[in-house]
């Protein structure tokens, strides 16, 4: 099955009060887990002033792993998705873009992209649409933090890789 902006928005609609569930299928331990993940790599990485481009940024959760006063822009392809961040973050700017369109925006004018657990979406959608996003997100930041999150019982659920153009 393709994984779409459909798919994602069923999920939406299925659990309205609760968001999350649309995005993650793990237990809310996890998530808390991850999100500590996430929080102690960005504050390791990014520092305020820097500008960040969320690249499938779901419902905006990544927001909260941040340093203060960063420049952020969340993108995901599903609408609903940007609609609840939109309303769970409104200082921050969120909009419906496709990861493999992102021609609209300009080389080097974030310093970091982030991908959270994207990496699985990309590679339903099309052959090698992974290495196409990379090489997008590379041409627009220049540095890439890829967050990629395993269910499986161990002592840290996310692995970090580091990308420089």
């Amino acid at each position: 099955m393709k994984i779409s902006a459909e798919f994602y928005q069923k999920r939406l609609d299925a659990s309205p009060d609760n968001p999350q569930k649309a995005v993650w299928d793990g237990t809310q331990e996890q998530w808390d887990q991850v999100r500590e993940e996430s929080i102690e790599v960005c504050h390791k990485y990014i520092v305020p002033g820097d500008s960040v481009l969320d690249a499938g940024c779901g419902i905006g959760e990544l927001v909260e792993c941040l340093p203060q006063r960063i420049i952020y822009l969340g993108v995901d392809f599903c609408l609903g998705f940007i609609e609840v961040a939109k309303t769970r973050y409104p200082g921050y700017s969120f909009q419906v873009c496709n990861l493999l369109d992102l021609s609209e925006i300009a080389s080097n004018s974030f310093d970091w992209a982030v991908c959270r657990t994207v990496e699985g979406v990309a590679k339903n959608q099309e052959k090698d649409a992974w290495g196409k996003i990379t090489k997008e997100l590379l041409r627009i930041a220049g540095k890439l933090l890829v967050f990629r999150a395993m269910l499986e019982p161990r002592e840290t659920l996310s692995t970090v890789e580091v990308l420089l153009s």
